[in-house]
């Protein structure tokens, strides 16, 4: 462990929102950890948050990922099995894995994600 990183406390309503509208799919997110942002290395989290209709596309990355879902319901599949969610259920998501999840229902979908990496953009995304 650095010792120059030490405990941070982060809300989602004090940080910027980013987003996809493309082929990589419709979606928002808030970074709270991630390297070159925060003063935090090791672990990236955010919260994203799909409308209805949102999705992020089939994708893969080398690093495992964790969804934890906030509120409510969707679909995530995991190379091609696909899994109903909603608030309350946990994901590991094996690197190299192919994933994607979109919203299934009217009320907005939102999960916390994390990765063990210093930043998000450690993260190579492979779009399928």
């Amino acid at each position: 462990m650095r010792n120059d990183v030490r405990m941070m406390l982060a809300r989602a309503l004090d940080k910027p929102t980013e987003g996809w509208d493309d082929h990589r799919g419709r979606a928002l997110w808030t970074r709270l950890f991630s390297q070159g942002t925060t003063p935090t290395d090791s672990m990236t989290a955010g919260v994203a948050e799909l409308a209805t209709g949102g999705f992020l596309a089939p994708h893969r990355h080398p690093q495992a990922e964790i969804y934890y879902v906030l509120s409510g319901q969707g679909t995530v599949t995991v190379d091609g099995e696909a899994h109903a969610v909603d608030a309350g259920a946990a994901l590991f998501i094996p690197g190299g894995s192919e994933h994607a999840i979109r919203n299934d229902a009217k009320e907005t979908l939102r999960f916390f994600y994390v990765f063990a990496v210093d930043r998000i953009e450690d993260v190579e995304y492979t779009f399928s």
